[in-house]
């Protein structure tokens, strides 16, 4: 191709010398006794190749999630039972005054339709009294209103008490608290403030405790009564304990 101006001219002549500069590059990379095709793409890694490493990734990080699982359902905070061996040595020789400071403790609960809940509770409950000592623990439950099994597991945690000679109050399908037709607002609030305070009576009526502890229908575990009841050394107005995992 000519161009009219000998400037242009000149261009071309330099354009065309690199364009022979870079085919005789290529022609001495290129094998000439290969008939490999050159592709003008990059190299690919087979596809084999790559399944094998999004294996690796994904059961690595499939371990990580197990292993967070196990440590999440498993893993026990020291703090929390650091009591653990003292409620089995209390439980396997069990005495009337138990393995305490000989504080007199009174604990109260409500139930209401928690078959599920109340058979995990009496045992926990029966545990932490072998520590404190049947005869520094006074038990006070209201149930009122169920329609499930509650009444009939309340009556077997009676039985067990009475055996244990523990001072009690159980009271099932109790009716001295009426229930309103409308729960909500401050409705809920009066009727659960009666109940407590129906929990409470024997407390009022005869004094002599030196803790209370009020449990609402959770799942609790001894270990962890008696950690709220040790809160900073015995010396506080009121604690609560919180019922949530150690990882929020």
């Amino acid at each position: 191709m000519l161009l009219r101006n000998e400037s242009g001219s000149l261009e071309e002549r330099e354009l065309l010398g690199a364009r022979d500069d870079q085919d005789h590059g290529l022609g001495d990379i290129e094998d000439p006794g290969s008939s490999r095709h050159n592709s003008p793409f990059p190299h690919q890694a087979p596809r084999h190749h790559l399944s094998f490493v999004w294996s690796r990734r994904f059961m690595f990080w499939f371990a990580i999630l197990c292993t967070s699982l196990w440590f999440g359902v498993h893993y026990q905070q020291p703090g929390d039972v650091r009591y653990l061996p003292l409620i089995e040595k209390a439980n396997a020789h069990p005495n009337r005054t138990g393995y305490a400071n000989q504080e007199k403790v009174f604990i109260g609960a409500m139930f209401y339709n928690n078959q599920d809940v109340i058979p995990y509770w009496s045992d926990s409950i029966i545990k932490a009294i072998h520590y404190l000592g049947a005869d520094n623990v006074f038990v006070s439950i209201v149930e009122s209103e169920s329609d499930d099994q509650s009444p009939a597991l309340l009556q077997q945690l009676d039985d067990r008490l009475e055996t244990m000679r523990v001072q009690r109050r159980i009271l099932t399908n109790d009716k001295a608290v009426t229930k309103p037709h409308d729960l909500w607002g401050n409705y809920r609030i009066d009727f659960l403030s009666a109940l407590r305070n129906r929990v409470l009576e024997p407390l009022v009526e005869n004094g002599g405790y030196d803790k209370v502890i009020f449990s609402n229908d959770i799942f609790i575990e001894p270990e962890t009564v008696l950690e709220l009841l040790n809160t900073a050394e015995g010396e506080y107005d009121m604690v609560c304990g919180m019922d949530y995992g150690q990882y929020g």
